[in-house]
């Protein structure tokens, strides 16, 4: 059992042989091999961008997405969009710093109190 040669061996027969030849037989599922890896791939990717677009709110600690986008400067967050205008929302702009103004405004009354 002291293989240092580092491929795993099978025994077949009288001698044995490594698996690599043994797979090599059947050269029909490799199409489907590497469907399965490139969809394991694509599905990895999609659910960890997705995760990081989207308005999901796991940690805490972070801003939401609506808070980290500049509303002065739009863009889109998806892959593909169709015929859609990115325009600044100024309203919302300023009522997004009036809010942020109003609780830093409460945090130094509680702070000095």
């Amino acid at each position: 059992m002291g293989n240092s040669s580092g491929i795993v061996k099978v025994m077949r027969g009288p001698y044995p042989q490594p698996i690599v030849k043994n797979h090599m037989k059947n050269k029909e599922i490799l199409p489907l091999v590497f469907l399965i890896i490139g969809d394991m791939i694509f599905a990895t990717a999609m659910s960890t961008w997705m995760y990081n677009t989207r308005d999901i709110v796991i940690d805490r600690s972070k801003k939401p997405i609506n808070e980290q986008m500049d509303l002065l400067k739009p863009y889109a967050l998806k892959l593909l969009t169709i015929d859609q205008v990115w325009e600044p929302a100024v309203d919302l702009h300023a009522a997004y710093e009036a809010m942020k103004e109003e609780e830093d405004r409460r945090k130094a009354e509680k702070e000095d109190s």
